[in-house]
């Protein structure tokens, strides 16, 4: 019971970290409490900061020195053009806040779990805290005057999406669930899969893991297609991982005869609900009309293609951006949703290629810590998402905090498993010694 209470305890403070909300009445307050919290906890724990960073400081140094000289590019470069638009300095400080705030959701981990398979237990907490977030969607559905209370109490994010009917399901603890949700909940169902393998080469049970499964899936039809199209592209990718590779048919058998219920109750609840049904039109129309006709069929989608035909064409755009990120009015410079293509327009294409070969080494670095076939299918899939997000958003920023928490988690669990090793060295030597004596 103590400990079941323990897991509770971090996986609410660990969502909290993930999906920071203020309250209007005392926002100020409490920003500079979490704020200031975050920083009296990494000064308490810097002596195992120090330790964590021991083994990976070149990596960490990359992507650090990567995010400097980009941000220091993009600073001459908005004086030399004169546009003045330090908009994205505001993003790179989320980002780097973003990244504190999970880093110090780490350190609770760390202090509070044993460090054998630290990376796995870092992973469940990441995995829980989503499906926290997708359950308060869920509560805000079934319960609206919950949603009304929650939109009059918090300082609201994409306030004027909050009344749109057919995103009545994009709603979560920061108010408009936008796109990161939906990539997060992606990027946790990929998590799952990694650790259904793992469990399942130490005979470990992961029946448990289905229901944050189920929860995360729905996660993806809640906040966006895009991922729920990556969803069911790591799906296919794990199932086929599982049959051909590891000739596991079992674990097909399994995953179905669980979702294939799920699937029918929604649709059920689906077909009794108008709201609902506008909302299943938007997430889930454009994929049957995919099957069906050939065609996607969305608004969106045809929105998508008309960025990609007015795209950067001049050469002093592409080599060295525009300095803008965003416009007057507020919406992202040439109303692109696309991210690799924000970027360009940011800073032209050697630091955006920058930061994706960063990313690339930084999972690249993750698979081979494990030397395993494991550890390169889940980086190979974290790759495979990212690559789907850009083509459509901006979560690479995302991906680098993930990865980079990750990094830490493996290089704290493979330096306890040496010192466990030499500890067992140190007692076998030290047994000989004796009986050579005697």
């Amino acid at each position: 019971m103590k400990e079941m209470c323990k897991k509770i305890v971090i996986t609410l403070i660990v969502t909290y970290l993930l999906f920071q909300f203020y309250f209007k009445s005392i926002q100020t307050v409490q920003m500079l409490a979490v704020y200031g919290g975050c920083l009296f906890y990494l000064v308490l724990n810097i002596r195992h900061i120090i330790r964590i960073n021991r083994g990976i400081g070149i990596v960490l140094g990359a992507v650090v020195y990567t995010f400097c000289l980009c941000i220091l590019w993009y600073v001459i470069l908005v004086c030399i053009l004169q546009t003045y638009d330090f908009t994205h300095l505001f993003r790179m400080y989320r980002v780097g806040f973003a990244t504190l705030s999970w880093f110090c959701a780490f350190l609770i981990i760390y202090n509070h779990e044993n460090k054998k398979r630290l990376h796995e237990t870092y992973l469940l907490y990441f995995v829980r805290a989503l499906s926290v977030h997708v359950c308060f969607t869920i509560t805000c559905l079934l319960i609206p005057s919950l949603r009304t209370f929650w939109i009059g109490a918090i300082a609201i994010r994409g306030d004027k999406h909050i009344d749109k009917v057919y995103y009545i399901t994009r709603f979560g603890l920061q108010g408009f669930a936008d796109f990161m949700l939906t990539g997060l909940c992606s990027i946790g169902i990929i998590v799952i899969y990694y650790i259904m393998i793992k469990r399942r080469q130490r005979n470990d049970d992961s029946t448990f893991l289905i229901k944050y499964l189920i929860l995360l899936i729905a996660g993806t039809l809640f906040y966006g297609r895009v991922g729920l199209f990556s969803a069911i592209v790591s799906t296919v990718i794990f199932l086929l991982y599982n049959v051909i590779i590891k000739r596991q048919v079992a674990t097909l058998i399994k995953i179905s005869f669980v979702l294939t219920p799920v699937v029918v109750i929604l649709l059920t609840i689906i077909a009794n609900n108008d709201n609902f049904m506008v909302w299943y039109n938007w997430s889930v129309g454009p994929f049957i009309n995919l099957f069906t006709t050939g065609d996607f069929g969305s608004a969106s989608f045809n929105v998508l293609g008309e960025m990609y035909g007015r795209g950067p064409t001049s050469l002093d755009t592409i080599l060295f951006g525009d300095g803008r990120y965003t416009q007057a009015t507020g919406s992202y410079y040439m109303n692109t949703d696309i991210g690799w293509m924000r970027l360009v327009y940011i800073w032209g294409i050697f630091p955006t290629a920058l930061i994706y070969i960063s990313l690339i080494c930084l999972y690249y670095k993750i698979g081979a810590c494990f030397k395993k076939q494991a550890g390169f299918f889940f980086a190979l899939l974290l790759l495979i998402n990212a690559a789907m997000f850009e083509i459509k958003a901006e979560m690479v920023y995302n991906h680098i905090t993930f990865g980079l928490v990750l990094l830490w988690a493996i290089n704290v669990e493979k330096r306890y498993s040496m010192t466990k090793q030499q500890e067992v060295l140190t007692v076998v030597n030290k047994e000989g010694q004796c009986l050579k004596f005697q």
